[in-house]
């Protein structure tokens, strides 16, 4: 019925984030007459992608659409407009979005105190517009960190890349996280905000477990194994640790209870043995365990929780006052009956007693439960 197309796209290079400005007309193409009021699809595309919007021409066939990018996306772009039900694109404008790129797409590394950490990573520009006058700024950071970036060269060819590299280096001493943003700029307006953590590591030795305590169900007359990890977390060696265990009788040590020394980052894993005699009681065990030195360690609190496999059955009769002052001794129907953990508080089973007044609960796992019943 009519066909469109784009006259203009403004602006025509702009770096990422910048909404674009579509204009073009809707027209008869056996007179090229304008074809007035009339729905317009506006096609983009770019990398692969290819999204489609909708703007109506006015009383002069002339129509104008505002493309909004998301915040961050960049590259060289194509565009078309045409009849709605024309799936072909047939390319009528170009425009650029600059932007940069960084591969990794963030610093994630580990410092000493006063040890600088050189590194590299890899600069690209998104689009075949060259890019000049490249700088960094890193923010303030109060004499924590010091970041450091070096250009090869400031000017990026289009879809060009170049290396970048780094020093970083703090003159904390003890154990410290620091996070900032490192904002990478281009004469033309391109731009990158590059994520940076790092992580301070004092000069000596620090102990951690994982998982940071140990929770576990053991069940009697068997046998329950419950591993761990110390990791040295520290910048400096760790000696030789000891594991010492609390005195239970259900509790043992199946790795060696002497731990070889930890180099920075090293990890030992550490393997209990659970044990509980039939005849212990079916309640939770609480306590600590300790890795250490004469020089360093840590704690690690556990609860271990003796359980069964047992089954058995609970019969509740639930009465009142009428039970015993009415004739008849009537009980108390669907009345709710609830049963719960006696150690955790959840609730294990309900159901409501029947029209004798009574909940059967046919298999309960062995152990201690609290009963509530009410009755409106």
């Amino acid at each position: 019925a009519y066909r469109g197309e784009i006259s203009s796209v403004t602006p025509a290079v702009a770096p990422s984030g910048t909404p674009i400005v579509i204009t073009g007309r809707t027209y008869n193409p056996l007179d090229n007459s304008p074809v007035p009021n009339s729905l317009v699809s506006v096609r983009i595309l770019v990398n692969g992608t290819r999204r489609v919007y909708y703007a109506y021409s006015d009383a002069s066939g002339n129509f104008s659409y505002t493309f909004q990018p998301l915040s961050n996306e960049a590259g060289d772009y194509t565009a078309c407009a045409d009849y709605p039900y024309l799936a072909q694109d047939t390319i009528q404008a170009s425009f650029a979005l600059l932007g940069l790129r960084s591969l990794p797409a963030g610093l994630v590394d580990q410092l000493l105190p006063n040890t600088p950490l050189t590194g590299q990573l890899v600069l690209s520009n998104l689009t075949d517009q060259p890019l000049s006058g490249l700088a960094v700024s890193v923010p303030d950071l109060q004499g924590s960190l010091s970041a450091q970036f070096t250009f090869t060269n400031n000017t990026l060819p289009g879809h060009g890349a170049m290396s970048v590299g780094y020093t970083l280096q703090s003159p904390l001493t003890h154990t410290a996280q620091v996070k900032f943003s490192a904002a990478f700029t281009s004469t033309e307006g391109a731009q990158l905000n590059l994520p940076v953590n790092v992580s301070v590591v004092p000069l000596v030795a620090q102990l951690s477990v994982n998982p940071a305590y140990l929770a576990r169900g053991m069940l009697i007359g068997q046998q329950t194994v419950v591993s761990f990890d110390v990791v040295n977390t520290g910048g400096a060696s760790s000696g030789d640790l000891t594991v010492q265990l609390p005195d239970e009788p259900w509790l043992a040590l199946s790795s060696p209870a002497t731990i070889p020394s930890l180099p920075p980052g090293g990890k030992a894993t550490i393997t209990l043995t659970l044990s509980p005699a039939p005849d212990l009681p079916l309640t939770l065990y609480k306590g600590n365990l300790v890795v250490a030195n004469d020089n360093i360690g840590v704690n690690v609190p556990f609860q271990f929780r003796a359980v069964s496999d047992g089954k058995g059955e609970l019969r509740v009769t639930a009465t009142d006052d009428y039970t015993y002052y009415v004739a008849g001794a009537p009980k108390v129907t669907n009345a709710t009956v609830v049963v719960r953990d006696a150690i955790t508080g959840g609730v294990i089973a309900q159901t409501n007693t029947d029209a004798n007044g009574i909940a059967d609960f046919p298999s309960l796992p062995e152990g201690p439960y609290t009963v509530d019943a009410t009755a409106p």
